[in-house]
């Protein structure tokens, strides 16, 4: 019987999790078994310039039409995406700008947040670079 030596940091794009099957069981990252499974479901927090656009490409390119990006009301909560994850099960990726934090939680799936914080005077001077070279309206 051949073993795979590769253990849990093998080839993300060659794992079943990017097909939508693996699940982490949180500490050694042996997969668990079909019956027990969770829906992974990563959620990006895209804070304004913290290299967010670079990671929705990336979602995009890997998941396809199982990523989307999606915005949400002020005073929105957590529940807001829980609805739309559980009524939309293809979804395993989701990136919003304005969804609040905790992630929400869905009894069948195991949520992976991602955000990013740049060190704030990198993030300054992204955020002057990128409204300079903006077209003025006035």
């Amino acid at each position: 019987m051949a073993v795979d030596k590769r253990g849990p940091e093998k080839d993300f794009a060659r794992s079943s999790f990017s097909q939508g099957f693996y699940v982490s069981n949180g500490h050694s990252g042996a997969a668990v078994s079909a019956e027990s499974a969770r829906r992974p479901i990563i959620i990006h927090y895209h804070f304004f310039k913290n290299a967010g656009t670079s990671v929705d490409a990336i979602l995009q390119r890997n998941f396809g039409a199982g990523w989307t990006s999606r915005e949400y009301p002020p005073r929105s909560t957590p529940n807001a995406a829980r609805e739309f994850l559980t009524a939309n099960p293809q979804i395993a990726a989701l990136s919003s700008h304005t969804l609040p934090l905790p992630p929400p939680d869905i009894p069948d799936a195991e949520i992976l947040p991602i955000l990013f914080i740049r060190h704030p005077l990198d993030r300054l001077k992204s955020a002057y670079l990128f409204e300079r070279n903006q077209r003025a309206d006035t």
